[in-house]
Formats: C-alpha cells, structure tokens, sequence
C-alpha cells in the first residue's frame, strides 16, 4: 500500500494509511525527509487532518525516547506502537536497517 513505510505494522483490512522512512540514530535523531513519505485511501484527508492537528511531532519525540533509552535499537528489527489515540494507532520498526526507521499510521 505504501511506497514509504512500514506495511507489514498495518493490520489487515486497512484502506487508508500514512507513512514514512524516518532517518534515526541510537543517540534519539529523528528526521522525516519530505520526498520518503506516502499518504493512500479514501480517507487520506481524515488522517493527515489528525496526524498534523492532534499528534503532531508526538510520535517523533516517543521514537526518540525510545532509541536513547534502548527500547528502539536499529541494529535489531521489532514492532514498536509510537502512538494511539482514539483515532489513529502509529507504528514502525527499524528492521535493523543501522540507520532507518520505517513508520506506519492507520486510523482504527
């Protein structure tokens, strides 16, 4: 579904979706490159509306916590949930990429 993100974080059934390929370090650097980013579905409206009035950079500074606390290594490949609210659920996981971090977001 996207070109930029982390597909396998979405669970069956979802038709809209929004993701990135983030840039990260171990130290907690985080940085979304605006060209490594996709929005697809019919209600892509709706969820960018919410991710930019209601999450804003909430999940940036969770994924940075959890990069300089460990729980996040980008060595080492596992499902992290960045957010949730109400409205949207935000995942991502490095794949043990050394230096990305592929992130998802999904309205429930």
């Amino acid at each position: 579904m996207l070109k930029f993100g982390y597909n396998r974080g979405l669970p069956d059934g979802t038709d809209t979706a929004w993701g990135c390929r983030a840039i990260v370090a171990q130290d907690g650097f985080v940085d979304v490159p605006p060209d490594r980013t996709d929005l697809a579905g019919p209600r892509a409206d709706e969820l960018l509306f919410h991710l930019q009035h209601h999450v804003g950079h909430a999940w940036r500074e969770r994924a940075s916590e959890l990069l300089r606390a460990g729980d996040i290594d980008i060595r080492r490949g596992g499902d992290v949930t960045l957010y949730e609210d109400h409205a949207v659920v935000i995942k991502a996981n490095t794949n043990g990429s050394g230096g990305y971090l592929y992130v998802c977001a999904y309205l429930r």
